[in-house]
């Protein structure tokens, strides 16, 4: 559902991912959980290397265009980094063993 929502709507529901991520009672569920973290995560990287590539419009100020498209280039390169660190966060502190064995791969 996250994906393809607004940043403020994502943020939103990191915490309720986390939550399930960290203490869901089935380790299915939080697997499913660390997996949604993780497409999110995929998504804003792609994003922000997309942004990144993308060529400047000649419509307007170059200034102006170019400092919109880094700003949102690194809007989303820092959403990204924020998920990335939760996402290892909750991976580094798992000790199920059925999960360890999904993440050791």
């Amino acid at each position: 559902y996250l994906l393809g929502r607004s940043d403020s709507v994502i943020n939103s529901g990191l915490e309720l991912l986390a939550g399930t991520a960290r203490s869901s009672e089935y380790w299915w569920v939080r697997l499913v959980a660390l997996q949604a973290l993780d497409s999110l995560q995929t998504m804003y990287a792609e994003r922000a290397t997309e942004l990144k590539a993308k060529p400047i419009s000649n419509s307007g100020s170059k200034n102006n265009d170019s400092s919109g498209k880094s700003q949102t280039a690194e809007s989303a390169h820092m959403q990204h980094e924020k998920i990335k660190q939760l996402f290892d966060s909750i991976k580094n502190a798992e000790k199920d063993k059925n999960l360890l064995r999904y993440y050791s791969n």
